[in-house]
Order: structure tokens, then sequence, then C-alpha cells
């Protein structure tokens, strides 16, 4: 059954979750090992969402599948975020921030803002390090969490400024060696990654879910969304 994702690219799928709510615990309940890696079973009790029974439909694929698209979910800290955002946003960015009245300017050190990237989880994971949760630091302040509000409300309207951003920071700090966005997986669907970084160990594919705040439940959702786009975009799911 897996013939048919090895003949294609061997793709990595991982999520990286970015709320104002910073869901580390929610995010250890649905995954296992010291990779982040998603936990498909965790993940279809956590949510009631129409793509449980869909998926219910695919017993001998849908384990499977998980394995092969390297399914991982993985926090990012919003202090991590905002840092990187305000020092690599391009042009566009800048100008809607402006807009939303969001501060343009970094309050951190170029040094702190490295330090911040490349102590998260998902530059441990780039680099092939055992992930440990619980480990992103101090605990934002209310200026914080609104300045990451108005961010995650460009966000929803306009993903791609933002995920290029974060792009530009992981290569800059030569996490990835590049990057490129909204990219069509090609085959199958017309489905479209967030952000795909090339590494020393081969491609990423990057969904980045921005909220406001999230939930269990609500990542479940997402991720599942994603694995099951992904396996009808592979051809594995009809």
């Amino acid at each position: 059954m897996s013939e048919k994702l090895q003949a294609t690219e061997q793709c990595r799928l991982w999520t990286v979750v970015i709320a104002g709510n910073d869901p580390e615990k929610d995010v250890a309940s649905l995954t296992r090992g010291s990779s982040s890696t998603a936990d498909i079973e965790r993940l279809m009790v956590a949510t009631n969402a129409n793509v449980v029974k869909e998926l219910k439909s695919y017993p001998d694929k849908i384990g499977i599948l998980g394995t092969m698209l390297d399914a991982r979910i993985i926090p990012l800290p919003i202090l991590t975020v905002l840092s990187v955002v305000r020092k690599y946003a391009s042009d566009a960015l800048r100008a809607k921030m402006k807009e939303v009245s969001m501060d343009t300017r970094s309050v951190d050190s170029i040094k702190k803002t490295s330090k911040r990237l490349r102590n998260s989880e998902l530059a441990r994971a780039l680099n092939s390090e055992t992930i440990g949760l619980g480990r992103s630091g101090q605990a934002p302040g209310s200026n914080t969490i609104e300045s990451f509000e108005k961010l995650a409300k460009i966000a929803r309207t306009n993903d791609e400024l933002a995920n290029k951003a974060l792009g530009q920071g992981l290569q800059d700090e030569g996490l990835i060696r590049s990057f490129k966005t909204e990219v069509d997986l090609g085959n199958g669907l017309t489905r479209r990654t967030d952000l795909v970084c090339e590494t020393e160990f081969g491609k990423v594919r990057i969904e980045v879910m921005w909220r406001k705040t999230t939930s269990r439940a609500d990542i479940a959702n997402y991720v599942l969304q994603k694995v099951q786009n992904y396996g009808r975009a592979l051809g594995f799911l009809k």
C-alpha cells in the first residue's frame, strides 16, 4: 500500500502551530516520541469533525499514510514568532503591520532573535535533534499577546507574507538551505504548501497554523485535514 507514496516525492508534512495561548500541552497530547510525531489515533479521538468519519473509511491506509508523510506537529512560541517577523518582514508585510497599528520595530537584539529561533522545537526538528516540549521560556505578557493578535489578523487574510518572514529567518540562521511559499504538490488534487524548505536531509513541507487562540480539537482537525489532503494529492486516498 505504500508503493504509491514511495514512487512520488518523499513527502514530509510538518504542521507548525502558532497561537496566542502557546498550546504546547495540547500539541504534546496529540504527538508521540522524541520527534513530535503526529499520533493519528489520538488526533481522531480529539475531534468530532467530519474528516474523522472520512478517514475511518480507510482503516488499512490512514496509519501508513501518517508514517509515510513523516507527519509532525510542532509548536512555535509567539515571542519567537514576533521577534522573527519583526526582523525579517518584507516591505509588504510591514505595510500590513502598520495598517493594524502593530509596532514594526524589533524589541529584541539580532542576537536574541537568533537565540529564540535556534532554541525552538522547529529548529531542533530541522537539526534532527530530540524534541522536548515545555522549554519555551517566559510566558508572554499582555502587550506581546496584543501584538500577536494583530499579526494573526494579518495572517488570516494573507498568511503568505507572514510565512515568508518565518522562512527567511530559518534560512538566515542556516536551519534550511532555501524555501519557497505556496508551492503546489504537483500530483493529483491541487494543493499548495505554505512553506517548502530544502534541508540537508531533503524537502520538508511546512503547513503553518495561525490562530488567535486554539485548542486540542482545533489542532487535531487541522492536521487531519492536511493529512487527508496530502493523501489525496499523492494518490494514496481517493
